[in-house]
C-alpha cells in the first residue's frame, strides 16, 4: 500500500536538490578543488576568500536553503500524515457502517450506500486541498473491505521539485463473535399449536422453528432451509468457539440421558401400586402315580390285495353260501410302537395324561358271491367264495390319572394403590453415561415383573415447602444450579416413569381423588398416554452445548429444531433451571463449560422464549411428582388448588401455578447472578404488554433484554436482533 514519503527520505532529497543548485549557481564554493572564476572577479573574490567574516556569510547563506527545506518538509510531512489519518478514519468508519447496515443479510446497495455516506461525512472531497478522491467498498463472506486514495499537493517541497503526493489506505470490518455459548430455553407447550394473535401463521411453533434457524444464520453465516430473507455464506472462523444448546420444556424437561449414571438415584418413590398376596394351597405339580389303561382303539391305513376264488358251490341257498365263508385272519407284524403324542390336562385337582401307540397287522379277508339259478322263484343257486390279502395299522389310546402335589403360596389378591417407597430403578443404568430405555418393576398382571419405559424426563431432587425464595433456601437442592450430586440420594435425581404412576379415586377412574391408599383388584389409569386425559408429558430431549459448524452439523441443528412438538402445560421454572444447569461454568458440566478447549474465556447467553403464563393442573405428573398426591412443593395436609380459569386470571392463582411463578423469579435472579445474559421473548400476543405476567417476564430478563413479539414476523426480527447484539462488530484492519 503506498505510504507518504518518510521525513528522512525528504531530507536527503532536499539536500541533493540544494547541492545540485549550489554547483549550478555558485552558492557554495568552499573547500579544495573549487572552480576558478573569471579574472574580472578575481580580486574581490580572492579577498573574500581570505576574509573570515565573508566566508561565514557565504556558509550561512549556503545553509539557508537546506534549513528551509527541512522546515518546509516537516510541514508537508505533517499534512501528509494528517490526510492519511483522516482518510484511514473515514475508510474505517465506512467499512463499519456498511457491515452494520448489512447485519445478518446480504450486501446490498443500501449497505454500500451507508458505507459511502459515512465515508463522505468523515472526509470531504477537497479536504486539506486534496484532489482526485476515490473510494470503494465491497463484501465477501461477511467481511466488508474498503479502499480509498487521494492526491495531496505539497506546499514547500514543490520548491524542490516535489509537486504532489498520492495517499492510499485500505480497511475492512467483519462481524466477529467472541467465544460464545447460547442456550435456547423454548416453550413447547400445547398453546404453541395455536397461531399468533397477529400476522397470520400456521402455528406459533412453526414460526419459532423458522426464527431459531434464522438466528443460526446470523451468527454462523451458514444457510438453512428457513426463509430468512437472505442467503448467508462463508461461515465463521474455526478459531472462534460458538456453541448452541437446547432445553424444550412443558410440564417437564427431557434431560435424563445427558447425565452420568451416578447422578440418578438407584431407588425412587412413586404414586404407584403394590400387589397384595394371600396364602393359598397351590398345585405346584403332579405325582406320576396314575395306572395306564387302554382308552380306545382305531384302525387306519387299510390296504386290500387282488381277490381270488377259494371255492365254488352250486345248488345252495344264499344262507348256505354265507356259511361257507371262512373267518378273516389278522396277525400282528411286530409289537406296539413307542408312545407318542402325549398330552395332559387337569380334571378337578387331578391331571389326565394321554398318549398313543401304533401296531401293524396283516391277514386275509374272505367274502362270498351267490347268484340264483333257474327261474326267479328258485331258492338255490351258485355260490363262489373269494379271498384277498389285507394290511392295516391299529392305533391304541391310553390314559392315566395322576394326583396333585400341593404347596402353600402367596397368591395375588388385589392392588394397593399408594405411594410406593424406594422402588428399584437401578436397571435403567447401563454404565457411565449410557442408559437403558426401560426397567422391570413388579406392577404387571398379578404383581408380575413388567417392562416400564423411561422417556428420559426426570423428577427433581430434594425441595422445600415455602413461598419465600429470596434468598433460595439452602436445603432447596432442586433450585441449586451448580450442586453436583453425591452418594446422598437427596442430591440426586429420579427417572420420570409415567407407566408406573397411577391416579386413584374412590371408585375406579371415577369419583373424587383420594389421598389415602386404595385397595382395588382392577387397573386405575396411569400416565402412559393411553388416556385422552393424559397429564404427563415429556418433551423432545434436551441437548448440551455443542458446535454446529460443518454442513453435517448444520443439518443436525435444523433437523433437531424441526423435531420439536407442542404439547402439555407451562412450567417455566423447570425449563430455566435446566437451561442454566446445562451451561453453567461451575456446575455439573463445569469441565465442558468453564473454558474453551483452548482455555479461552466464554460469553454466555440464555434465550428464554415463551408464549404464555405459567399454568399447571394439580393432577399433572411433573418433575415434582403428581401434585395432588405428592405435595412436595405445597402443604402436605391440603390438596393443592387448581381451577381451569385461574391461569388467565392473575388475581386468582392455583397453589401449583403460584409455586411455578415464585420459583421462576428465583431462578431468573440466580441465572443473572452467574454472569449469564438472560434474554426473554414474550411471543404470540397472548400475554398483553404491561400485564402482570409481562412484568414478571420483563423482570426476569437482564437489563434491556426483554422483547415482545406478537407475530412470527416480529419473532424473526427479534431473534435476528438478539443474534446481531450477541455478535460484536470488530475492525480487522
Amino acid at each position: 500500500m503506498p505510504k507518504p514519503a518518510r521525513s528522512v527520505d525528504l531530507l536527503f532529497a532536499l539536500a541533493r536538490a540544494c547541492f545540485a543548485r549550489g554547483k549550478t549557481t555558485g552558492w557554495i564554493k568552499t573547500g579544495v578543488g573549487m572552480a576558478r572564476k573569471p579574472a574580472a572577479q578575481k580580486g574581490f573574490l580572492t579577498r573574500l576568500l581570505h576574509n573570515e567574516a565573508g566566508n561565514t556569510l557565504a556558509i550561512t547563506a549556503a545553509a539557508t536553503l537546506p534549513l528551509i527545506g527541512m522546515i518546509g518538509g516537516g510541514v508537508d510531512i505533517s499534512r501528509l500524515y494528517l490526510v492519511k489519518t483522516r482518510l484511514q478514519q473515514a475508510c474505517d468508519a465506512g467499512a463499519l457502517a456498511g457491515r452494520k447496515a448489512q447485519g445478518g443479510g446480504n450486501w446490498t446497495t443500501a449497505s454500500e450506500s451507508a458505507a459511502d455516506q459515512i465515508f463522505a461525512t468523515n472526509y470531504a472531497t477537497d479536504a486539506y486541498g486534496s484532489s482526485g478522491l476515490t473510494h470503494d467498498f465491497t463484501e465477501s463472506a461477511g467481511k466488508v473491505t474498503g479502499t480509498a486514495s487521494v492526491t495531496v499537493p505539497l506546499m514547500v517541497m514543490k520548491l524542490f521539485g516535489f509537486e504532489q503526493k498520492q495517499i492510499a489506505v485500505s480497511c475492512d470490518a467483519e462481524m466477529r463473535l467472541p467465544n460464545t455459548d447460547i442456550m435456547f430455553v423454548l416453550d413447547v407447550t400445547g398453546s404453541m399449536r395455536n397461531p399468533p394473535t397477529s400476522g397470520g401463521y400456521a402455528t406459533k411453533l412453526s414460526g419459532l422453528k423458522t426464527a431459531v434457524q434464522c438466528f443460526y444464520e446470523v451468527l454462523m453465516k451458514l444457510d438453512t432451509p428457513a426463509d430468512c430473507g437472505t442467503t448467508p455464506s462463508g461461515g465463521i472462523s474455526n478459531d472462534i468457539q460458538v456453541r448452541f444448546g437446547f432445553v424444550p420444556y412443558n410440564v417437564n424437561v427431557n434431560v435424563g440421558r445427558l447425565l452420568p449414571n451416578s447422578f440418578m438415584a438407584d431407588r425412587w418413590s412413586y404414586q404407584s401400586r403394590e400387589a397384595h398376596f394371600t396364602p393359598q394351597q397351590v398345585i405346584t405339580g403332579y405325582n406320576d402315580d396314575g395306572t395306564p389303561s387302554l382308552y380306545s382303539t382305531n384302525t387306519n391305513n387299510y390296504n386290500y390285495g387282488n381277490a381270488s376264488t377259494v371255492q365254488s358251490y352250486s345248488g345252495v341257498t344264499s344262507s348256505q353260501c354265507d356259511s361257507y365263508v371262512p373267518a378273516d385272519t389278522n396277525n400282528p407284524n411286530g409289537g406296539e410302537s413307542a408312545a407318542y403324542g402325549q398330552t395332559s390336562w387337569t380334571s378337578g385337582s387331578n391331571q389326565i395324561v394321554q398318549w398313543y401307540t401304533d401296531q401293524n397287522y396283516s391277514g386275509y379277508d374272505y367274502y362270498s358271491s351267490w347268484s340264483r339259478s333257474g327261474n326267479r322263484w328258485s331258492t338255490t343257486g351258485n355260490c363262489t367264495v373269494y379271498r384277498r390279502s389285507i394290511s392295516y395299522t391299529l392305533t391304541r389310546t391310553y390314559r392315566k390319572t395322576n394326583s396333585a402335589i400341593y404347596e402353600t403360596q402367596d397368591v395375588f389378591d388385589y392392588w394397593i394403590y399408594k405411594k410406593v417407597e424406594n422402588m428399584d430403578v437401578s436397571g435403567l443404568k447401563a454404565g457411565g453415561s449410557d442408559w437403558n430405555n426401560s426397567v422391570m418393576l413388579p406392577i404387571g398382571t398379578g404383581g408380575t415383573e413388567t417392562s416400564v419405559a423411561w422417556p428420559g424426563c426426570i423428577e427433581e431432587r430434594k425441595t422445600v415447602r415455602t413461598t419465600d425464595f429470596d434468598p433460595i433456601p439452602t436445603d432447596a437442592f432442586d433450585l441449586d444450579i451448580d450442586m453436583v450430586p453425591t452418594s446422598d440420594p437427596d442430591t440426586q435425581w429420579g427417572p420420570m416413569l409415567p407407566t408406573a404412576v397411577y391416579k386413584r379415586s374412590i371408585r375406579n377412574n371415577s369419583g373424587s381423588n383420594t389421598y389415602a391408599s386404595v385397595n382395588y383388584s382392577g387397573d386405575y389409569d396411569n400416565y402412559d398416554g393411553s388416556s385422552s386425559s393424559r397429564t404427563a408429558y415429556c418433551p423432545t430431549a434436551s441437548r448440551k452445548l455443542a458446535r454446529y459448524t460443518t454442513s453435517t452439523e448444520k443439518d443436525d441443528f435444523v433437523n433437531y429444531v424441526n423435531s420439536l412438538e407442542a404439547v402439555g402445560s407451562t412450567y417455566h421454572d423447570i425449563g430455566l433451571l435446566w437451561g442454566a444447569r446445562l451451561m453453567s461454568p461451575t456446575g455439573i458440566f463445569a469441565s465442558e463449560n468453564a473454558f474453551t478447549s483452548r482455555g479461552g474465556e466464554i460469553e454466555r447467553h440464555l434465550i428464554f422464549m415463551t408464549d404464555g403464563e405459567a399454568c399447571a393442573a394439580n393432577t399433572n405428573y411433573s418433575a415434582y411428582g403428581v401434585h395432588w398426591w405428592d405435595r412436595r412443593q405445597t402443604d402436605a395436609s391440603t390438596a393443592p388448588t387448581y381451577d381451569s380459569q385461574t391461569c388467565s386470571n392473575d388475581n386468582v392463582r392455583g397453589t401449583v401455578t403460584r409455586q411455578i411463578e415464585l420459583r421462576t423469579e428465583a431462578i431468573c435472579s440466580a441465572i443473572k447472578n452467574k454472569n449469564i445474559t438472560l434474554w426473554v421473548v414474550n411471543y404470540g400476543g397472548s400475554v398483553a404488554s404491561g400485564s402482570p405476567t409481562a412484568v414478571r417476564l420483563e423482570n426476569c430478563a437482564s437489563p434491556n433484554r426483554y422483547y415482545e413479539a406478537t407475530s412470527v414476523t416480529d419473532l424473526l426480527t427479534t431473534f435476528q436482533t438478539i443474534a446481531a447484539q450477541i455478535s460484536q462488530l470488530r475492525l480487522t484492519n
